[in-house]
């Protein structure tokens, strides 16, 4: 499992500030994550103002996105587009042939989601 620090980064904050964590449980063909806001950001009225999913509640605990969905629209939203997608696989596809990744390995959603600079990242959510 691997967690994510997600950090908002809107208008009237001082800098980034983590809002929760994004859980991926990885299995061989695909990936579930789960979202867990930070205890902190629930209790700060700067932080806790603005649903960031329609599926994503406001309160303490380990949330779901609803099935068929293995993500939320939230970070789908923060993907990069299937441009990006391609010249990360592309990169992804070099870098096995050079023998830098193994050859039965491939991007899961998570490998999109941040590999992604945040300099070009589009949206509020780092």
């Amino acid at each position: 499992m691997a967690l994510i620090g997600v950090y908002a980064d809107w208008e009237g904050l001082d800098g980034p500030e983590r809002i929760g964590y994004l859980h991926s449980h990885r299995t061989r063909t695909r990936e579930i994550f789960e979202f867990e806001y930070d205890k902190k950001a629930l209790a700060d009225p700067s932080l806790n103002f603005i649903q960031l999913d329609p599926e994503i509640m406001l309160y303490e605990g380990a949330q779901y996105p609803i099935p068929p969905k293995d993500k939320f629209g939230a970070f789908s939203d923060s993907c990069p587009d299937r441009w990006g997608r391609m010249l990360m696989k592309r990169r992804f596809e070099r870098d096995i042939r050079g023998g830098l990744c193994d050859k039965d390995s491939h991007l899961y959603e998570s490998d999109y989601l941040l590999g992604v600079h945040d300099l070009y990242r589009v949206g509020a959510l780092r």
